[in-house]
Order: structure tokens, then C-alpha cells, then sequence
């Protein structure tokens, strides 16, 4: 029994200590709609404006490092995957390299 609660002890505390360490990195969405208009954390956007509009968020966000974003890619319906591709491409000039994606039906 005590190795047991050891072990939830040791779980719990590497739990926390990743909440901890996740909550430095900025989040930043970037949304895609059904009807093929893309949202930069709520603002609309073109494919190749996405580039520009991150590189002057890095520059203004004097908090953070530049490598600590994080890209959440939102994709609704049946995005193509050249738009998705598109999108990777703008966040590769930027060095936004950290992703995460969500398909939402």
C-alpha cells in the first residue's frame, strides 16, 4: 500500500511539474472555417499574409522568447490538405515550428 501511494506521489508531482513548465510558451490559433477563411487568433486573414503577421507578433511580444509559441491549428469540415500544407509552409518562414492540431466536425 505505501509503494502504491509512493508511486501516485511521484505521478501527481511530474504532473504538476509539466503544467508548470507548459505555462511560459504563448498560444496562438490559428483557425481554418468550412468556407476557407482563416483566423489568426480571431482576426481574418490570407494564406500569405500569415508569415508577416507572426513575425510582427514576435517582434512586438517582448515577454516571451521567440521559440516558446505555440501554433493551436484548428480545422473545421472538410479542409484540403493543400490549404493545411499552405498554412505549414507560412509557419516554417516564421520559425513557428511547434504545433498542435484539432479537426472539429
Amino acid at each position: 500500500m505505501r509503494n502504491l501511494l509512493i508511486i501516485f506521489c511521484i505521478i501527481l508531482t511530474s504532473c504538476q511539474l509539466r503544467e508548470v513548465k507548459n505555462t511560459s510558451e504563448t498560444r496562438i490559433t490559428i483557425e481554418v472555417k468550412q468556407n476557407k477563411e482563416i483566423l489568426l487568433d480571431g482576426k481574418a486573414v490570407e494564406i500569405k499574409d500569415i508569415h508577416q503577421k507572426l513575425i510582427d507578433y514576435k517582434s512586438s511580444d517582448k515577454r516571451n522568447k521567440k521559440d516558446k509559441y505555440l501554433i493551436e491549428l484548428k480545422v473545421y469540415g472538410e479542409t484540403k490538405m493543400g490549404v493545411i500544407m499552405e498554412i505549414k509552409q507560412e509557419l516554417r518562414k516564421a520559425n513557428m515550428l511547434k504545433l498542435e492540431y484539432k479537426a472539429i466536425q
